[in-house]
Parts: structure tokens; sequence; C-alpha cells
């Protein structure tokens, strides 16, 4: 079992979208698992509509403490269930059909401990997001890895997302995880549709399909 972890705030618009294209997944063995970080939008109405279509857990800890704490709890929540792989995906995104089946397919060589695929631009902005892997120095420079990760389950038991971080949570986990000497793999194929609007937490810049941290 995949362990889908998505960490919402006030995203009610968007995560329609997502869910649906979970929904259409080609590889059905996950359960959904959505921490709404105490929203006050209707994001738990538009969750619960969702309970019947897909297998979903939701959770609110009522905290508006910031996205480190919110994927935390995410991460957290999915590793009581005891998944195989946790796959993170952001509340304003969504994912083409083969996305799960590609990764699962992937994670299950054994000789690696966490994978990214290739994405895409939508929304104000086109283009392509293509993951680029560099040693610990270069990526303690810049990320050209991304919030899509799909890692093995004892990976994030032990290296969970830091909840007292607000930004580049993701940045500071990839951080860890080389630090540590766990290894990936990147998919060259664009499962991931990426949103572009004024709402991203943080400034990304896309620059030729990589990735450049934040100025």
């Amino acid at each position: 079992m995949i362990a889908v972890c998505i960490a919402s705030y006030n995203y009610a618009q968007f995560l329609p979208e997502l869910l649906d294209s979970l929904i259409r997944q080609t590889f059905k063995d996950f359960v959904v698992y959505v921490s709404y970080n105490g929203s006050t939008d209707n994001t738990f109405q538009v969750l619960e509509k969702y309970q019947k279509e897909l297998p979903l857990m939701i959770i609110d800890y009522n905290s508006r403490s910031g996205v480190g704490l919110n994927k935390h709890c995410a991460v957290k929540r999915a590793i009581q269930d005891d998944p195989q792989y946790i796959q993170m995906i952001d509340a304003d995104d969504k994912i083409k059909p083969r996305f799960l089946e590609a990764v699962v397919e992937r994670m299950n060589h054994g000789d690696i401990d966490w994978c990214l695929c290739w994405g895409q631009l939508f929304g104000d902005r086109q283009g392509y997001i293509h993951s680029k892997i560099e040693s610990l120095e270069q990526l303690k420079q810049h990320n050209n890895l991304h919030s899509w990760g799909t890692f093995k389950r004892e990976v994030l038991e032990k290296y969970n997302y830091n909840p007292n971080i607000t930004w580049a949570e993701d940045w500071d986990l990839w951080i860890r995880l080389a630090e540590a000497g766990y290894k990936g793999d990147t998919l060259r194929e664009e499962l991931y549709l990426k949103r572009w609007h004024d709402q991203n937490l943080t400034t990304i810049h896309y620059i030729n399909g990589e990735i450049e941290p934040p100025h």
C-alpha cells in the first residue's frame, strides 16, 4: 500500500481537481491522508464528499503553525497504518493517471530509498519541471529537487518533515536525507502537474525547466 499525504491550508478550491486525479489512478492500492491545518474555508466539506469515492483519512490538528507541521502530521498519521511507501502531493496540484503506478514500479526495484518523476506546469504559466540529483554540496546551495517525492516508509519514519519550519520544508528534508546517505532516482516521465498561481507558498523560479531557490 502507498500512503498519499497531502497538506492543505484553505485550498478547498483546488482539492477537487487533485482528488479527481487520484480517483483516475491506474494503481488502486493507496490511502489518501489530508491534513488541513485549521483551515477556515470549506475544506472539510469538500473532503467529506469524496469519502465515498476514495479511501480518505481527514486530519485536523487545529493549528496554523505552518507547512512543516502540516506535512509532519500527515506523514505521522500515515505511518500508523504501516504503508510500504509514502507519496507527497501538494494540495493545489494534480497527477496524471499513471503517476502512482509508475513510482511504485520504480520503487519496487528495491535499489533506492526515494524517487521523483518529472512534471509539467499548468495554470498561470506553462512549462516543464525536470528533477536533477546533485551532490550534497550543490544541494545546500540550490534545490533542483521537488515537493512530490515518493519515499520508503522507514525513511520518513526516521526523517519526517521538520514541524518547526514554515518555509522550504522540502529543501530541508532533501538535505537531511542526503546527509544520511539515502539514495534516490528520477523518472524521466512528466507525470506530475504543478499549478502556478499567486497563492504558492514560496516564490519559486523555474528557469530552463529547473528549480532555483527563492531570492
